[in-house]
């Protein structure tokens, strides 16, 4: 997911990122889980990925 992000940033430049999640019958901990792992694993890739190195200032 993180690269799709990523890939579509560079694309259009946006900002943000809209989450929405279809959740069905789903269970409650398994949507916090999902959430929690957009948060903790997700997020930092996109950080890293769109963040200039201190190599290139």
């Amino acid at each position: 997911m993180a690269e799709k992000i990523v890939a579509n940033h560079r694309i259009f430049r946006n900002d943000r990122f809209l989450l929405q999640m279809a959740i069905g019958p789903m269970p409650h901990r398994e949507i916090m889980r999902g959430i929690e792992l957009y948060g903790t694993k997700v997020a930092p890739l996109v950080r890293k990925a769109l963040t200039p190195s201190e190599a290139g200032a």
